[in-house]
Parts: structure tokens; C-alpha cells; sequence
């Protein structure tokens, strides 16, 4: 199974969010995993502390051979994946660690080797009690300055690379969805590890996303790491409706322009 991405890269969710979609916690009792043992023969679960270790080494190794992935990376593309660096590692476990701690929805099957990160609408009313928590300003404030500190020791083409990424993909956002975004859930990452995939359970996170945004009305958007990624997607109700493109002015980078579809998934349940 190709490996399927959103806007992921190893930074911190709180060094990569947008004052239009701010990242929304969820407190255990604001939501409730649809009943899936019925349909399929694994139950997804919330994603736990004891857990880190496994889901981030998914992550890692789920876009260790993905172009967007070694293009923020810094690499050229050409031959095989760099070896990781220490500073990207980190990047993995402390975003795993910010995710859990701030009470974003994280699901995840098979303890840890599928997972997928869910953010909700930044109209979401419990976005006020967000702000308003001390936990969350906590959470943040460690994940930002954690961040800053890992940021001391990249060299100055990821820098660069990362601003083109931030100023591409928030072009996307606008030209596709507009004023829109504040409405719809997001997802930032869809990782399954390389030796689980192909056994469907992927999707499965992923038609569990789609139940939870339904049950709220809302639609969800993504954006995939590579054209290769929009059959998968498609066969789980969402569909193109804009682009966002790196790659393609940078003379280091060997492998010519990345496109990485914006994809939508409409509600399927009025609210």
C-alpha cells in the first residue's frame, strides 16, 4: 500500500499552525469512537503515552522513501533516502508527545503501527476552552520551545525549504477552500507502518475520521503527499479539488516538481 500523507512534516504541531486553522483539543468525553468491531476485525483505539515509541518509529519509517518527506528533509532526491537525523527523530517523538498531551484526536490501530491525527474545525466551540486551558499553554509553550531549539541545528536549505512549504500549501488552502477551512476537520497525518500495510488498516482510521467528522455534519480535508495517494483516497470518499506544488524552483532537488493533491470529503450524515 502507498504511503499517504497530509501536510506532515517533522515539526511540532504547534510550529506549523495557521491562525485560520488552529490546532483544537478534545477532552476524552467530547467525542465517541464509532462501534466498529462489527465491520472490522480490529478496534482502532486513542493513541496512549505507552504507545509513543511505537507510533513514532511508524512515522519515521512510513515516509522514509516518500519525495515530500526527503524533500523537506533537505535531500536531493537522487539514489536512497539519507540516513534520519537525530533532530528529525526527535521532531517525531515530540509531536507524538504534543499530540496525546494536548488532547488532539489520535487514533490508532495494531498499538501504534497505523495511526491518524484529526484536528478539529477551528469554529469548533471548544476551541474557547482550549485556549483557556492551562494545559494546553503548557503543552504548547514546551512543544514551541522544543521546536525553536531543534530548529537551531538545521542548516539553512530545510529552513528555506520549510518556508516555501508554508507559503504553498497556505496558497492552496485559500484558492481551494477559502473562508471554508474554518468550517471543515483536517487531517494532518496518516502513517501505517511498512510491514502493516496493505491489510486495510489505513482506511480503516480513516472511515473513522469520516464517522466522527459526519457525526458533526462537517467535512474533512487533507493534503496528500503525491499524486500516487489520490486512488486510496478517492475509494474513501474524497475527491481533488486543488493543488499544492513544492519543489519546482529548487535546483538542489533533483526530482523535479512535488504535487500534492487538496483533497475534500464531504459529511455523509446531516447533522
Amino acid at each position: 500500500m502507498s504511503i499517504h500523507t497530509s501536510t506532515f512534516s517533522f515539526l511540532s504541531p504547534s510550529q506549523f499552525e495557521h491562525s485560520s486553522w488552529e490546532i483544537i483539543t478534545h477532552s476524552s468525553h467530547n467525542y465517541q469512537l464509532p462501534n466498529r468491531r462489527s465491520t472490522f476485525s480490529r478496534a482502532v483505539k486513542r493513541l496512549t503515552f505507552r504507545k509513543i515509541g511505537t507510533a513514532a518509529q511508524t512515522i519515521r519509517r512510513a515516509f522514509k522513501y516518500d519525495l515530500y518527506t526527503r524533500y523537506i528533509a533537505g535531500e536531493d532526491g537522487i539514489g536512497r533516502p539519507g540516513k534520519m537525523s537525530l533532530c528529525r527523530k526527535i521532531r517525531c517523538f515530540l509531536g507524538c508527545w504534543t499530540w496525546i498531551a494536548r488532547k488532539d484526536i489520535v487514533l490508532e490501530l495494531d498499538d501504534g503501527r497505523a495511526l491518524v491525527v484529526l484536528w478539529r474545525a477551528p469554529e469548533d466551540p471548544k476551541n474557547a476552552s482550549r485556549r483557556r486551558s492551562l494545559r494546553s499553554v503548557i503543552v504548547d509553550n514546551v512543544s514551541r520551545v522544543a521546536s525553536s531549539f531543534l530548529d537551531s541545528f538545521e542548516p539553512d536549505m530545510i529552513k528555506k525549504r520549510k518556508r516555501e512549504l508554508k507559503s504553498a500549501h497556505d496558497k492552496a488552502v485559500r484558492s481551494a477552500l477559502g473562508d471554508r477551512v474554518d468550517e471543515m476537520m483536517y487531517i494532518h497525518l496518516l502513517a501505517t507502518a511498512p510491514l502493516c500495510q496493505g491489510q486495510g488498516l489505513g482506511g480503516q482510521l480513516l472511515d473513522c475520521a469520516g464517522e466522527l467528522a459526519d457525526i458533526q455534519g462537517r467535512a474533512i480535508w487533507l493534503i496528500s503527499s503525491g499524486l500516487q495517494n489520490v486512488p486510496f483516497y478517492n475509494a474513501h470518499g474524497f475527491e481533488t479539488v486543488g493543488e499544492m506544488v513544492i519543489g519546482n524552483t529548487d535546483r538542489k532537488w533533483g526530482r523535479g516538481p512535488i504535487y500534492c493533491p487538496l483533497m475534500v470529503r464531504e459529511p455523509t450524515v446531516s447533522p
